[in-house]
């Protein structure tokens, strides 16, 4: 297998495995050790960005679970829901 950092026109950055050796001026021959480091550190970068994705959800929901409560709680009774 061989391993390449490819950086297009714009600057942008992927890492590319490949069965047959390649010959391009944009890609830069990297061993698998450095490949497997980047693949382990994007996975880790995705892993905690859905994390974070996922609380902002959970955060929501709980949002909209209490404005229903409230709501329910008006239309049932006629008085609005305080915390107090």
């Amino acid at each position: 297998m061989f391993y390449y950092k490819f950086i297009d026109k714009d600057g942008n950055v992927t890492y590319q495995a490949h069965n047959k050796a390649v010959e391009r001026e944009e890609m830069l021959e990297i061993t698998e050790t450095e490949y497997n480091t980047v693949a382990e550190e994007l996975r880790k970068k995705a892993e905690s960005e859905m994390q974070k994705e996922e609380l902002s959800k959970d955060a929501y929901i709980r949002e909209l679970e209490n404005e229903n409560a409230a709501l329910l709680y008006r239309i049932l009774t006629g008085e609005e829901l305080t915390d107090a």
